[in-house]
This record gives structure tokens, C-alpha cells and sequence, in this order.
């Protein structure tokens, strides 16, 4: 008797690939420019535009309506003040292959935020998949 094969749908062949890490470039760069990128694009100094392609869609909106409330915010508080920020501290994990969670570290003068960054290899790249700033 044949073997019936399930025929795949267009979500699950054109949606992104899961891909393993071997062949992946090291991720450490990545992680520490997503996390300082992040707090500067929730801070209004950073377009969201520039980490498009290193995020998926649902940490995009995520990342963009916290960025549109602190820019209300400081907009009627008239906080117009540039804050410089850097990276500390690193953490980086890899629970599963094809998998990275990292914790990052970023400070300014004024406090340290921790922005969690989960990383999977999805079409043989890296992609953020979740991304907090605590």
C-alpha cells in the first residue's frame, strides 16, 4: 500500500524555515547590537527600520507601540534630552540548536535596563523572535 504524503499548505512552505546553527555566523555581535538598538528605539533616538531585518513581525509591533507611548510620554513631559547608552554585560545561551536566548545588559548614565533577546536560525539567519526590555 503507497504512502500518502500531506500535502503542505502555502503558509508552511512559504513561512520561515527553522534552520539549524551549523554554518550560522556567531551570534554574540548580533545580540549586543539588537539589545542596544532596542533601548535606543524605544528611547525615540533610533528608527524601528533599522533592525527590520534581524526581528520578526510580532517583535516589531511589539517594539513599536512601547516606542510610541514613551514618545508621547516624553513628548508632555517636553523631555527632549539625549541620552547616551552602552552595552555591559553579556549572557548568551543556546537551549536548542537553531536557538539562542541571551541577556544583555545596557547602561546610561541615568539607570541599566536587561533586554532578553531569543534568537532562532530562520532561513539560515539569525531573527529575534522575542526581544524585552525590562
Amino acid at each position: 500500500m503507497p504512502i500518502q504524503q500531506r500535502k503542505k499548505s502555502n503558509d508552511e512552505i512559504f513561512a520561515a524555515q527553522r534552520t539549524g546553527s551549523i554554518g550560522m555566523p556567531n551570534p554574540d555581535q548580533l545580540v549586543r547590537n539588537l539589545a542596544l538598538s532596542a533601548v535606543e528605539i524605544l528611547e525615540g533616538y533610533r528608527p524601528l527600520d533599522q533592525i527590520a531585518a534581524w526581528i520578526t513581525c510580532s517583535v516589531a509591533a511589539e517594539l513599536s507601540v512601547r516606542r510610541t507611548l514613551t514618545v508621547q510620554r516624553k513628548a508632555i513631559a517636553q523631555d527632549s534630552r539625549y541620552i547616551a547608552h552602552t552595552v555591559g554585560s553579556t549572557v548568551i545561551t543556546s537551549p536548542e540548536d537553531g536557538v539562542i536566548e541571551a541577556v544583555v545588559v545596557v547602561h546610561s548614565k541615568v539607570k541599566s535596563k536587561a533586554v532578553a533577546v531569543r534568537l532562532e536560525s530562520l532561513d539560515n539567519r539569525w531573527r529575534s523572535t522575542e526581544l524585552s526590555v525590562l
